[in-house]
């Protein structure tokens, strides 16, 4: 499919995979060799390793992906990857995730719908689904990218917000897509990583739920859901931290919220 371009003639619609990475080479070396391989106009990994640094980047070198070093953290390296990026379109993807197949012919007939956005699920059998794949444009001067504020809930931040603002598609199960998640259990393959997660996601509740008042009664629901993993053999130890976890962020995240804006003002 085509789009028009600046000059007025058309051109084909051009895509990129946009990966950041930090100290994750036992995922990486999975899945980057398939993203590679699938035909995107250009897959970049915006790479904040400390120790695999090297690593990291002689493995993009191995596979065409182009390598950027940014001591970022997430968030901030997914809006960099984007802003970098030379294509039409963004797909926007974590380091633990295959992607099987990535229809591009089929990719280039549903942009052509006038989308703003794509969203869907990773996995063969997906029950929550965010907008992932984006227009660049779209993403960087709309939405302006995703919200730094917001570490946890950040994919259901930028799912609202392009819901609100922007045309999207569900397309998981289209036929667009098929991915495989790897990295199923972060607290096992980097406990230290899951627990600073945990951390940060906590104190980041007051402004998701301040952007997205409706989202207050998920902290009620998150009690049966801990439950019903408990069932199914999370380690009841694991379930006690998270809970324990998302009262004190529910406290706390008010006064962190305040010191990060007083140290932006700075």
């Amino acid at each position: 499919m085509l789009a028009m371009g600046a000059d007025g003639t058309h051109k084909r619609t051009t895509v990129s995979l946009i990966v950041p990475t930090m100290d994750k080479l036992s995922y990486m070396s999975r899945t980057l060799p398939v993203n590679a391989s699938l035909g995107f106009d250009e897959v970049l990994v915006v790479d904040s390793s400390r120790r695999e640094k090297d690593q990291v980047q002689a493995l993009c070198e191995k596979h065409g992906a182009r390598y950027v070093f940014e001591s970022l953290d997430r968030l901030a390296a997914r809006n960099r990857g984007a802003e970098l990026a030379s294509t039409d379109w963004a797909c926007i993807c974590d380091d633990d995730v295959i992607i099987h197949s990535f229809d591009l012919d089929k990719f280039r007939s549903i942009a052509a719908e006038g989308l703003d956005y794509m969203q869907g699920g990773w996995g063969k059998a997906a029950d929550t689904h965010y907008a992932w794949i984006f227009r660049r444009d779209f993403f960087l001067n709309v939405l302006k990218g995703y919200d730094p504020e917001i570490t946890g809930g950040d994919d259901l931040d930028i799912t609202l917000r392009a819901q609100k603002l922007g045309k999207g598609k569900m397309v998981y199960g289209s036929g667009l897509y098929e991915t495989e998640t790897v990295g199923l259990d972060i607290a096992k393959d980097y406990p230290g990583r899951w627990i600073r997660n945990k951390v940060l996601y906590a104190l980041t509740y007051y402004p998701l739920i301040r952007k997205h008042p409706s989202l207050a009664v998920n902290f009620i629901k998150s009690d049966v859901w801990r439950v019903q993993r408990m069932l199914k053999g999370t380690s009841p130890g694991r379930i006690v931290f998270e809970s324990f976890m998302e009262r004190a962020g529910l406290v706390y995240s008010p006064l962190y919220y305040v010191i990060r804006k007083k140290r932006r003002a700075r």
